[in-house]
């Protein structure tokens, strides 16, 4: 059996391109803990109403989730044969791939709203609750969808670092703040909407980061290479 010495080239290459990948979800998952606790600060119907509709955003997320890594495989093996016209295509047909789901599920919740709670519960103040903010859940669904199909087409090509700067300035530069404002907890001078509050800030977040996503996206693949990540 032969030995061979550690490739720390390759090893440093990992973790510049791995290491973004991590605090995007460390950031997904430190924002959505933070909401939380804010909201648990506020009451019971609050609290449940969120963890429910949360929930349930989160199991159909994964469908676009399990895509987005699919796509990143197909447009990786594509820049690998520097193949740019195929890894166009990848991404086209992905992005219209994303929008029919992103419009399937996005319609689903909306129609769905007042029925998903009834599952978890029958306190009719938190049904009601849950409902609402299953609403805005809906409204934003479909940005969300699309901003994660372009992250997944983004790695493909070794860009992590912007979008994970992305990921940063719109969770914690645009949601946090206008659903700090919006809950009623920054200000009596602002809209007291409570939870749904919250909720709208995640909404200004995906919007804001689909967005930016899409113009980084454009400027990537309308580009045989790209600029340097």
């Amino acid at each position: 059996t032969r030995f061979f010495a550690p490739s720390w080239g390759a090893i440093a290459g990992i973790f510049k391109k791995g290491l973004p990948i991590g605090f995007s979800i460390l950031s997904d998952f430190l924002v959505l803990a933070f909401i939380a606790l804010m909201i648990g600060r506020m009451n019971y119907e609050s609290a449940a109403a969120h963890q429910i509709s949360y929930n349930a955003v989160v199991l159909l997320f994964s469908l676009p989730v399990s895509f987005s890594m699919a796509l990143t495989i197909v447009v990786g093996n594509a820049r690998g044969a520097e193949d740019y016209q195929q890894e166009r295509r990848y991404v086209k047909a992905g992005l219209v791939i994303a929008t029919l789901l992103g419009l399937v599920l996005t319609f689903f919740i909306i129609a769905a709203a007042s029925g998903i709670p009834t599952i978890y519960t029958d306190d009719s103040a938190v049904i009601e609750l849950a409902s609402s903010v299953l609403f805005i859940a809906g409204l934003f669904f479909f940005a969300d969808v699309i901003q994660i199909t372009l992250v997944g087409a983004l790695r493909g090509v070794h860009y992590t670092k912007l979008p994970f700067l992305i990921n940063i300035c719109s969770y914690w530069l645009v949601g946090v703040p206008i659903g700090w404002m919006l809950s009623g907890m920054a200000s009596d001078s602002f809209p007291n909407m409570g939870l749904k509050g919250w909720w709208y800030g995640i909404f200004a977040a995906m919007v804001a980061m689909s967005l930016i996503l899409s113009v980084l996206a454009l400027n990537v693949f309308n580009k045989n290479r790209g600029f340097s990540n």
